[in-house]
């Protein structure tokens, strides 16, 4: 019979040894601090150093780091997996001879040199070639699979090919032909997952390509995708300002936003959305956006009741290539941008830069800078396996307005919606030269995809996104607006930080030629830290008496909110104040009820 009490402690010691034998000790994360124990202690294989009582700060500290180590030795895991994979593959993929070959023309029948050539799989598998100054181009030690062929050329219209069907040790010759630049052909990947032509698609999805973006000289994600069908896009104010993109109606935290197919959202929202990110993202290095209108929720989490955005990537070109440009615009505005390409046959890479500042925006004094960076590199050790990485973060800072609020006027109407006229029934939002915001997202991606045969492949992808969202407010107001302001500014200073890891894997499996069917799962961890001692009102208000609106309940008072007062304000001339407030708003209501 054991005796004593329990104590909490670890699971294993540091000091000591995990032994199988020593399960009847640390199974259930108790052990026993009395006579027993220290029989325990009298053996010295198991070495148990006498636990002491820990504190619950230190016990949750210690369970965080050990499911730390557990997550990185599963990621390590799946790594190591990867690796093996490969080398086994590379004897059974030397066997293989299939080559698929061909020879671009024009209509005139004159060979089209450089153009881009994609191998698309529909399995997910991309290969890449260049035509050379013959207009020829080849694909050898392929897989028995099912193909899609696509040609890019400057000054033509996309070419994809039907379904190619390629059997082992084929050899197999094409003779295509570029269209002058018209209506496009092009496939899509954000509907299923998989690989899919547009006519192939049951939903409605539209695709915004690299040369649309180009050709409207836009600066960030939303206004590329201004003017799309079923698309609704919502900026308040100057470039920087809080901005929503809604799909088919829905919500404005309903719109799922992906790069290369992989979710971005952020952990410090309070709907766990993408809604907080958006203003600041700008495609940069992109081939295309593939914007799906309808449910996807079912592929891309509750987020995407009303769609998707998808990000593609470009596919990184033979040889090396370089691009910069300047631009100037009304409100001050200017952007920078440079973009760099290159790589061979199995290798390729790209990285990105862009900066736009907005120096006086719609009032003067709406200063905006945002910096985005992107980056790509794509291997291909053997035709079946393809090895990417991903990086794309964003820094920017930005001056914020106040809100705008109800007047009066708004109550003395006798409409039940009164018309919003600014400065009779409403104050739009004024300048504040102190608040502002500064957001930094970094997002990291990795994507391992394998096809084991003609039947069969799968991928597995890594990402982490983290988020820094900073909001701050000093103690300067407008001259122009300080009636509004009786008793001064509030000054605030919030942090909010959120990190997510997401581990995605999928197993394609084509049952037959017009057949696919797909498995996939996906592991998700959210962490969100909110500074305590940096989310509070500071300055001259963080002096004063802390009193909450006086002869309210918490649930009509500010949604439970407190509010810091300058020192000179005490709380019994803020309770007069408050019993005003009510006062003038009985008669408002009564007016407007009259």
């Amino acid at each position: 019979m054991v005796s004593g009490k329990t104590v909490q402690s670890r699971r294993c010691p540091r000091n000591c040894k995990q032994l199988r034998g020593s399960s009847k000790v640390f199974a259930t994360g108790l052990i026993w601090e009395g006579e027993e124990l220290r029989r325990f202690q009298t053996n010295p294989k198991l070495r148990v150093r006498k636990p002491a009582r820990r504190s619950f700060q230190l016990a949750l500290r210690r369970a965080g780091e050990a499911t730390v180590r557990q997550f990185r030795s599963g990621f390590f895991t799946v790594i190591a997996t990867c690796f093996l994979t490969v080398i086994a593959a590379v004897t059974i993929t030397a066997q293989n001879s299939t080559v698929l070959k061909g020879t671009v023309t024009d209509e005139t029948n004159a060979k089209v040199a450089g153009a881009q050539v994609v191998l698309f799989s529909r399995t997910g598998l991309r290969l890449t070639s260049q035509t050379n100054e013959s207009g020829a181009f080849v694909f050898s030690e392929l897989r028995s699979e099912t193909y899609i062929v696509e040609v890019k050329a400057p000054g033509f219209a996309v070419y994809d090919s039907e379904d190619l069907k390629l059997e082992k040790g084929q050899t197999r010759e094409l003779e295509i032909k570029l269209r002058l630049a018209g209506i496009n052909e092009s496939v899509v990947v954000t509907a299923t997952g998989t690989l899919q032509r547009e006519e192939e698609v049951a939903k409605v999805i539209t695709t915004v390509t690299a040369e649309d973006i180009e050709a409207k000289h836009t600066l960030s994600l939303a206004e590329d995708l201004r003017g799309t069908p079923g698309v609704r896009i919502q900026q308040q104010g100057s470039p920087g300002s809080l901005t929503t993109i809604r799909l088919r109606g829905q919500r404005n935290f309903d719109t799922a936003v992906l790069i290369d197919g992989l979710r971005v959202r952020d952990a410090g929202d309070i709907n766990g959305s993408a809604l907080s990110l958006i203003t600041d993202l700008a495609p940069i290095g992109e081939d295309r956006l593939e914007v799906l209108l309808g449910a996807g929720s079912s592929i891309y989490g509750t987020h995407a009741i009303g769609g998707a955005i998808n990000m593609i990537p470009e596919i990184s070109q033979s040889g090396l290539h370089f691009s910069a440009g300047f631009e100037a615009g009304g409100l001050a505005t200017y952007r920078e941008r440079f973009q760099l390409t290159g790589g061979s046959d199995k290798l390729g890479f790209e990285a990105g830069a862009s900066r736009l500042d907005v120096r006086h925006g719609i009032d003067g004094n709406d200063q905006y800078g945002d910096t985005v960076l992107s980056g790509r590199v794509q291997f291909n050790p053997l035709q079946n396996i393809n090895i990417s990485g991903r990086f794309y973060g964003t820094i920017a800072n930005g001056r914020v307005n106040d809100n705008p609020f109800a007047l009066p006027g708004a109550f003395n109407s006798s409409a039940n919606f009164p018309e919003a006229v600014a400065g009779v029934t409403f104050q739009p939002d004024f300048n504040n030269p102190d608040q502002g915001r500064r957001t930094r997202l970094l997002v990291g991606s990795g994507r391992f995809t394998h096809s084991v045969n003609d039947r069969i492949s799968y991928s597995i992808a890594y990402q982490r996104v983290a988020s820094n969202r900073r909001n701050y407010n000093g103690p300067e107001v407008d001259p122009n607006f300080a009636a509004f302001v009786p008793f001064g500014d509030f000054e605030f200073l919030s942090v909010n930080k959120g990190i997510i890891d997401t581990v995605d894997g999928r197993l394609n499996w084509q049952i037959s030629d017009s057949n696919l069917a797909t498995i996939g799962a996906e592991f998700g961890r959210e962490s969100f830290f909110s500074d305590p001692t940096k989310s509070q009102i500071v300055g001259k208000y963080a002096a004063g008496p802390w009193v909450s609106a006086p002869g309210l309940p918490p649930r009509n008072s500010f949604g439970g909110w407190v509010l810091g007062l300058p020192a000179h304000i005490t709380p019994e001339r803020a309770e007069i104040a408050w019993k005003f407030v009510r006062w003038y708003t009985r008669i408002a209501r009564a007016t407007r009820a009259s």
